[in-house]
């Protein structure tokens, strides 16, 4: 089943936005002439279909800043945030930065058709497998859900030095999508390889979804990562852009809901540096 239905139907069940899959985060700028304060928006929807996602200060586990003096948390900045989901922040110096985002749990509950397309769209094995083996095909799909998010930002000054940097290592997000270039060096017709982590080990058969954010927003393709939980994506293009992915393992003797699902998305530019 494609996602825009999937999408589709957790907006009539839960009735918003908020509850569409893809969650990311967008900064005004991905590529900015000089360190200093910067606008980010946490969205959360798909396709037409986008909105602000609350970042709440209560719904908020860790927003964290990476760069290469290490990690700063920035949670404090949720309390001056000028909208719904918008706040700011600021890079403390030229380079690559990357800001994270963890969110608290929440609760999903779907009829059992709509659950196990939503399972067998995301390839989700272990949920597929537990549902088969418990006899719980016909069974609501429920849920504790959370999410994480990573954008990378590059402050000037703009050159090649920036494609040599040591940030884009996993830095331990229950899942998480690392680029293994800087995306934004990217050359015409260069791959981009991606890796996968699930509690630290890299996860075979993930899948990605790479998503163009923008006026022109919507699916580009999507990708399973292999054995040692990589994929490599062709160009994708210059611009702005969103890779989506989805994990969930099941859960024992938890009244909220039978499987501990993380959505995970890595926002990005492509193109703006020559390297």
């Amino acid at each position: 089943m494609p996602r825009t239905l999937i999408a589709l139907f957790l907006f009539q069940i839960f009735g918003g936005v908020a509850s569409a899959h893809d969650f990311w985060l967008e900064p005004e700028q991905f590529l900015t002439v000089e360190a200093g304060r910067l606008e980010v928006t946490a969205k959360v929807g798909h396709a037409d279909d986008v909105g602000e996602w609350p970042a709440d200060p209560a719904r908020v586990l860790a927003l964290r800043l990476v760069s290469e003096n290490g990690i700063k948390d920035v949670q404090s900045e949720l309390a001056n945030r000028r909208s719904q989901g918008r706040f700011g922040f600021s890079l403390p110096q030229p380079g690559v930065h990357v800001l994270t985002l963890e969110s608290t749990g929440a609760i999903s509950d779907l009829p059992a058709g709509q659950f196990n397309a939503y399972v067998e769209e995301e390839g989700l094995t272990p949920v597929a497998e537990h549902r088969s083996a418990e006899g719980l095909m016909q069974a609501n799909g429920r849920e504790v859900y959370s999410r994480r998010a990573k954008a990378i930002v590059v402050a000037g000054p703009l050159d090649g030095g920036a494609c040599n940097t040591q940030v884009l290592t996993p830095i331990g997000l229950t899942l998480e999508i690392t680029p293994l270039v800087l995306p934004a060096c990217l050359e015409p017709g260069a791959s981009l390889p991606i890796e996968v982590r699930y509690r630290g080990v890299p996860l075979a058969g993930a899948t990605l979804h790479l998503v163009r954010l923008g006026a022109d927003a919507g699916d580009m393709g999507q990708w399973v990562t292999g054995a040692q939980g990589t994929a490599s994506l062709p160009y994708p293009g210059a611009g702005n852009w969103m890779l989506q992915s989805v994990w969930s393992a099941p859960l024992s003797g938890d009244p909220r809901g039978d499987y501990d699902t993380v959505f995970s998305s890595l926002s990005f530019s492509v193109g703006n540096i020559q390297p």
